[in-house]
């Protein structure tokens, strides 16, 4: 029984992880796009624009209200009146007209004819709607660059681990056969040494390449949304990467340039609200009332006791001059400018850096292709000195040094794969 428990305590404190397995650098936009925390902030932002866009259309609506009030007429003024009235010979006689306390109960109702102010403010909020959906779509494209230079980095470290583990252990050989060879007397500690620093380079290498795999796994999961405990497998094989296979910026688009042109939009229909503030306002309110007039305090629900009151009032608003007004408009004038000259300098900018994307693809890819070729020229050469150090036809120096040579063009190879890989994430994410 101890031991269930035992376990049982495991669990809840150990749970399961996950395993995920991503055969592309498009499973894993995929899974990000639909499990990337961040993005749900930008979603809650468009979803809060929707709703302000949805209040800000109630003044097409009428508004409805109950209205109660009692009033205390604490002292009531007098008001002059022909004396003949009252059968006076003075020509005006002082008396007072009302009750101490009166009452007043009913619907209010008031619409909104003639409101431009109202309208263009709706149009803003619109128009905000569209900026938070371009701002979502940039953090996308951003997001998804920095997937793919996360995965590829990751694929890469990870395909250098696998061939640094078996260079390690032909070093490992290396070293001792120059041990064996030294104490024969037939080489000197130099070439000794020098196995020896390669063995050093390789665990460095790998040393280097653990901690690579590492750093871009945990930036992966934070991405796709996943537990620092989760599993993470790539399967993607590094030489299927060098072609031009998805690489072309004919048909994207770079997502950032759709915020500026979201704002300087915005910035139109804030002119339109700021020369708003000049127009009249024309609306309409109705009152169904009835009221009640006493002089004593106290209030009667006998519905002979109340008299109808109701009425319709139309409203008319006309700006004359006001000095925050026009310092709204001139401020939104320049905010226009502001907006259009910058986005203006980044349709350049995104212009240039889309001629640079591909220019610097194809050179990487050039070179790529170059440092792969060379590699395996090298690693050919590797083997087949082996085979004559084997058969006693060539010395321990020469295998050293082709060994080494190898392990230069490696190292080119992959420096020279993380700079395509990273020129094609860039590219990719613009889709």
């Amino acid at each position: 029984m101890k031991n269930i428990v035992f376990l049982f305590c495991c669990f809840v404190a150990f749970p399961c992880a996950s395993q995920t397995s991503l055969s592309s650098v498009d499973e894993a936009w995929e899974m990000a796009l639909a499990h990337n925390p961040d993005k749900e902030v930008y979603l809650l932002r468009i979803s809060q624009a929707k709703q302000e866009y949805k209040t800000s259309k109630s003044y097409l609506y009428p508004s409805l209200s109950t209205v109660f009030s009692g009033q205390n007429n604490l002292q009531i003024p007098q008001t002059p009146v022909p004396g003949i009235l009252f059968g006076s010979t003075e020509d005006f006689v002082f008396t007072k007209f009302g009750t101490q306390f009166a009452y007043n109960a009913g619907l209010q109702m008031s619409y909104s004819l003639f409101d431009w102010q109202q309208k263009t403010q709706s149009n803003l909020a619109k128009q905000q709607i569209a900026l938070k959906e371009a701002e979502m779509f940039a953090f996308q494209q951003t997001l998804m660059e920095q997937v793919a230079q996360s995965y590829y980095a990751a694929l890469l470290a990870q395909n250098s681990l696998e061939i640094s583990r078996r260079d390690l252990l032909l070093a490992d050989s290396l070293v001792l056969f120059a041990t064996q060879k030294l104490s024969e007397g037939l080489i000197d500690a130099l070439a000794l040494n020098q196995s020896k620093i390669n063995r050093q380079t390789i665990q460095e290498s790998i040393l280097q390449s653990q901690n690579l795999l590492q750093e871009s796994h945990e930036n992966l999961k934070l991405m796709l949304g996943l537990s620092l405990q989760d599993s993470l497998i790539l399967r993607e094989e590094i030489a299927d990467l060098i072609s031009y296979e998805g690489i072309d910026l004919g048909g994207y688009k770079d997502r950032a340039l759709d915020v500026y042109k979201a704002q300087t939009l915005l910035s139109e229909w804030e002119i339109k609200n700021a020369k708003s503030n000049y127009f009249p306002k024309v609306s309409l309110s109705s009152s169904l009332l009835i009221q009640q007039f006493r002089n004593d305090f106290g209030i009667s629900f006998s519905g002979d006791d109340w008299q109808p009151n109701q009425f319709i009032t139309l409203n008319f608003n006309l700006p004359i001059t006001n000095r925050a007004r026009e310092g709204e408009y001139k401020n939104s004038l320049i905010k226009r400018q502001i907006s259009e000259l910058s986005y203006q300098t980044e349709a350049r900018k995104s212009e240039t850096e889309t001629q640079e994307l591909m220019r610097n693809f194809y050179y990487n890819y050039d070179l790529a292709e170059n440092k792969k070729t060379m590699f395996d020229l090298y690693n050919q050469n590797l083997t087949l000195t082996k085979q004559k150090y084997e058969q006693g036809l060539t010395s321990m120096e020469s295998y050293l040094k082709v060994f080494e040579d190898y392990l230069r063009a490696e190292n080119a190879y992959m420096s020279q794969m993380l700079n395509l890989l990273t020129a094609r994430a860039f590219i990719k994410a613009r889709r």
